[in-house]
């Protein structure tokens, strides 16, 4: 029997190291070993058998076995000491190639779950989830209760009396980026007090989205703003339906807003179910023009301005989406970043800028947005009972505790441990030359056993990181694709679609080919001309008068709204 109060962990200590001495002795007797070892006799008779103990036994219903989990703490490991600790999301990719990489069969691999990633952490609290967080200025919230219930009143008149339907109920707004500027990540690492930071070389230049939605989750084609003097024709072959704007500071200017405003009564005017759109905005001057509210007017759309200081609690598009768009904008940026990218460029951006929108702009998100501001339907006790939270809520931040005692980093001394590194693994394998010159014998199961499970690990981290590095020459040859467009810029102005840049360029191609023609004038004066009668002779004259209107309208400036 073993030692009174001697604790579980100790015994199955004490059992292996006999097991070690019991593989020398040939036909040993286990219950007489277990009476001089003073061990439980069954256990040990298990063990011997290679039979593991519970602890040691892989749980029912767990999709990376233990070689398999091992390694992807040793890929989380490594990112952390590159100072590049992983998110979430990355620590499940790499366990979904890890497993995907180990299936066999025509079958489709295995994946986790939803829960996996929890399950993971919480068997291995070495790894602590923490926060790159940067400081950024509190919002000062200062809406009045009584001005936001009298605002409401309003809204309510105002559909009721123009009998407008949610699908003419719109918000539009704008939102900045910094272009290749991402936000906090969540990593998981090892290190519980290590200021952790991107140290990422970014893009700070700024661009601007023009966006709107519906209260039934409808959206518009986008207007990006550039900080740029011109445009440049290359852009307009990387975006798909977006309309592309520059000003010098990369903000919305009036004529823009003007032009904005015209756009999108062009985009909505025949999806309009009744005879009135209502558009909700905040106060900013661009939408205050007397031109802008006068076009408003003129084309049965109604402007409906937001209470000073609310857009964060009364604009759908503030409320429900733009979060989730500054944060898919900065996990691209973060995918970019540990891709190689080494700075972010606007042509980069307007080639993600799809795809961001994508992730961004469902229907759900949008209808959320709408439900939570008490907009559609509408229901200003929502709003009202915010506004006595938001006084009193707090803007600081729990950051969780780290737990008393974390498992050391430092070499695991026992024999019983499996090799972390190339060194051990090469120390295990002259102790095998080792016992096999001495004992003249087959090397011992279990030091075989170790070797084939610090292999297997090496393995898949190996397999993993070459996967890596493979999506990152990806990502640098499309980049690189990108760059070596022409540079050419374009003579429109305003907000443009590619299918103008395309309409300008046919332009230019026949004042090209106008000048071809007038290098044949003389010749086609002295024996072309002569030669056709009739009907021929009117169409070539007609077609040369068509080339020169072209090339007329060509030299200047054309503004398409």
């Amino acid at each position: 029997m073993p030692k009174l109060n001697e604790s579980n962990e100790s015994i199955e200590s004490r059992i292996q190291l006999a097991i070690l001495e019991l593989e020398n002795v040939d036909k040993p007797n286990i219950k007489a070993w277990a009476r001089t070892k003073i061990l439980p006799y069954q256990r040990l008779l298990a063990r011997y058998k290679g039979r593991t103990s519970l602890s040691e036994r892989l749980p029912n219903g767990r999709k990376l076995d233990e070689s398999q989990e091992s390694a992807l703490c040793r890929y989380i490991d490594f990112l952390d000491s590159v100072f590049f600790p992983p998110k979430r999301p990355v620590i499940a990719a790499a366990a979904n190639a890890i497993l995907a990489s180990g299936h066999i069969g025509t079958t489709k691999p295995p994946t986790i779950g939803d829960h996996w990633l929890r399950r993971f952490l919480q068997r291995h609290p070495e790894y602590l989830s923490r926060r790159q967080r940067a400081m950024d200025i509190e919002r000062k919230k200062c809406l009045d209760r009584q001005v936001a219930r009298e605002w409401f009143n309003s809204c309510q008149e105002t559909i009721a009396q123009y009998g407008i339907t949610a699908d003419d109920i719109w918000n539009f707004d704008e939102t900045g980026f910094n272009i290749g500027v991402g936000k906090d990540q969540w990593i998981i690492t090892r290190e519980p007090k290590r200021q952790i930071s991107g140290g990422f070389s970014t893009n700070r230049e700024y661009a601007t989205a023009i966006e709107a939605v519906s209260a039934t989750g409808s959206t518009i084609a986008p207007v990006v703003i550039l900080s740029a003097m011109v445009l440049l024709q290359r852009w307009f072959e990387i975006v798909g339906d977006e309309r592309i704007a520059v000003t010098e500071t990369g903000y919305l200017n009036n004529a823009l807003a003007l032009q904005w405003i015209q756009l999108f009564n062009k985009l909505t005017k025949d999806s309009a179910k009744g005879t009135h759109r209502l558009l909700e905005c905040d106060q900013f001057g661009s939408h205050l023009t007397y031109e802008f509210v006068k076009y408003c007017e003129d084309n049965k759309i109604i402007l409906f301005f937001l209470p000073p200081h609310s857009s964060h609690i009364l604009q759908p598009l503030d409320v429900g989406v733009f979060s989730a768009y500054k944060h898919w904008h900065s996990e691209w940026v973060y995918d970019a970043t540990v891709s190689g990218y080494e700075k972010i460029t606007k042509d980069d951006f307007l080639g993600a800028i799809a795809q961001i929108r994508q992730k961004t702009f469902k229907t759900s998100t949008i209808k959320l947005g709408f439900r939570l501001t008490g907009l559609w339907p509408i229901n200003p006790n929502i709003v009202l009972e915010d506004l006595v939270d938001s006084v009193e809520e707090d803007f600081g931040f729990n950051t969780p505790s780290p737990p008393s005692s974390i498992a050391s980093g430092g070499q695991d001394s026992s024999d019983l441990s499996t090799p972390k590194t190339a060194e051990r693994v090469k120390r295990l394998e002259e102790r095998l030359e080792d016992k096999i010159t001495r004992m003249q014998q087959s090397p011992s199961r279990r030091l075989l056993r170790k070797m084939a499970k610090a292999a297997t690990e090496f393995a898949y981290l190996i397999e993993e990181l070459q996967q890596n590095i493979e999506n990152s020459n990806y990502l640098r040859e499309i980049r690189y694709a990108r760059e070596n467009r022409s540079r050419k810029a374009s003579k429109l102005t305003g907000i443009v679609h590619s299918s103008q840049v395309e309409r300008m360029k046919r332009i230019l191609k026949s004042g090209d080919d106008l000048k071809a023609i007038m290098k044949l004038r003389p010749y086609f004066k002295r024996e072309v001309l002569p030669e056709l009668k009739g009907f021929a002779r009117r169409r070539a004259i007609s077609l040369k008068s068509s080339i020169a209107f072209c090339i007329g309208q060509s030299d200047g400036c054309i503004s398409v709204y």
